[in-house]
């Protein structure tokens, strides 16, 4: 997990968006001091990641976010060396605007809903899973 300028990233909790309607969900990873991360994939299939910081999970219109990604997995493969960029600047809009409308598919009642800017195979699986880990009270 690497920013903008080329630096790890630490503390990021990070989980694999199977892209496949009939794929579970695996356990998600958190990046250590050097932005690596090991995810243990249930099954084999094509890939994005969903990136959560300091509680928020954000998914932008950019080409370059993580959810956006599809890294294929056959089975018993093992992956390295993906590079994951982490778009603090998104995170740090949110802080900013307070809102983060155009970045966060969250609703004021804590719903979450898809936007024109979420691709709609993203955003229905996000929705599967951020529904089942995210507490509104907590946002």
């Amino acid at each position: 997990m690497i920013d903008r300028q080329g630096r790890a990233v630490a503390s990021i909790r990070v989980q694999g968006l199977p892209r496949g309607k009939d794929v579970g969900w695996s356990p998600a990873a958190v990046t250590d001091s050097e932005g690596r991360f090991r995810l243990s994939l249930i099954a084999p299939a094509e890939y994005g990641f969903i990136l959560s910081w300091n509680g928020r999970t954000v998914v932008t219109p950019e080409e370059d976010d993580p959810a956006r990604l599809r890294i294929a997995v056959e089975p018993g493969q093992r992956r390295d060396g993906i590079e994951i960029l982490f778009l603090r600047d998104a995170w740090d809009s949110l802080e900013t605007s307070g809102t983060g409308s155009d970045l966060q598919p969250w609703t004021r009642d804590g719903s979450f809903s898809c936007t024109s800017t979420v691709p709609q195979d993203s955003c229905l699986a996000l929705r599967a899973v951020l529904s089942k880990s995210h507490d509104p009270s907590t946002r």
